[in-house]
């Protein structure tokens, strides 16, 4: 799958990195020099360290590339999970302006949730929170269903109206080729179920996710991720070991679930973290856009 410039990017651990690697290098020298790539292994296994993907400077090689070395490899996944914001797409803040107009309509508040949550956090705790800040105060329950309600009621507008919303590189090009090759895929989000589907709609992506964990399952993040291998173990009909499952985000939450529940932890850098962040969070591996997955499961 052709890679836009600058993004076939992977840091990982292992026998990924080498199909990474081979991938990469097998790219044509006119296609590399094209584009700015990288592949970077941690301790564990000796791979060039190619130059960062900035500025359409060709990839560093030869004897001063620095060499790591990593220990492990990625197991064959039966089943891939994708969080959905800052992976697959970005509604252009439609969710942050959802969330204004709810506290302004129930409270009069035009509450920033960007001030009092970070990215990764699930909807309920993202609504529990900022309700905490602005109203100095724990919410009830009935005025938390009434939040959450308010925020599915606008999310749908802003979500048609946003001028930047967009897919990210390689999101539906590899979701297409996953499906075909028949593998599983779903999702595992912090955001309610409805407002998962509300945001991927407009991409017309919900088709290639037919399950998944969401906010609405659990404001515990590790939790949602259990609840998304349980569907997935369903709707295949047999088991779904967690160390089986690929689990694709953005963010330190969502590497510290799939780490918490035995799955997979991919990282990639579209969203507003680094690979070096995500690393420390538990990445197995981590990738500069969608189109560099492909190369570590072939």
């Amino acid at each position: 799958m052709a890679a836009h410039d600058g993004q076939l990017s992977a840091l990982g651990r292992g026998a990924d990195c080498d199909r990474a690697e081979r991938s990469l290098h097998a790219r044509t020298a006119a296609q590399r020099a094209s584009r700015s790539s990288g592949v970077v292994c941690r301790p564990g296994n000796q791979v060039e360290r190619l130059a960062p993907p900035t500025g359409g400077t060709p990839p560093t090689t030869g004897r001063s590339a620095p060499r790591q070395r990593l220990e492990g490899s990625l197991p064959d996944p039966l089943a891939i999970l994708f969080d959905v914001d800052g992976t697959l797409i970005s509604t252009g803040g439609a969710g942050t302006r959802s969330w204004r107009w709810a506290f302004e309509e129930l409270h009069g508040i035009p509450a920033d949730i960007g001030e009092y949550t970070e990215a990764g956090m699930t909807d309920p705790a993202v609504g529990r929170s900022t309700f905490q800040n602005v109203l100095d105060r724990d919410p009830t329950e009935a005025e938390m269903r009434s939040l959450l309600a308010a925020y599915l009621e606008r999310l749908p507008i802003e979500v048609r109206s946003s001028d930047r919303y967009r897919v990210f590189p390689g999101a539906e090009d590899v979701l297409r080729s996953l499906h075909s090759a028949g593998r599983v895929t779903g999702i595992v989000t912090g955001a309610l179920e409805d407002a998962a589907r509300i945001k991927l709609a407009r991409a017309d992506l919900n088709h290639f996710l037919p399950f998944g964990g969401f906010g609405s399952d659990s404001a515990d993040r590790t939790e949602l991720t259990r609840r998304a291998i349980e569907r997935g173990a369903t709707l295949i009909g047999r088991d779904l070991p967690p160390e089986r499952v690929h689990v694709l985000g953005d963010t330190p939450r969502d590497m510290e679930a799939a780490t918490a529940v035995g799955a997979v932890p991919i990282g990639i850098t579209t969203g507003t973290y680094q690979a070096g962040t995500l690393l420390d969070a538990g990445a197995r591996v981590v990738i500069a856009t969608l189109e560099a997955y492909p190369s570590l499961i072939r």
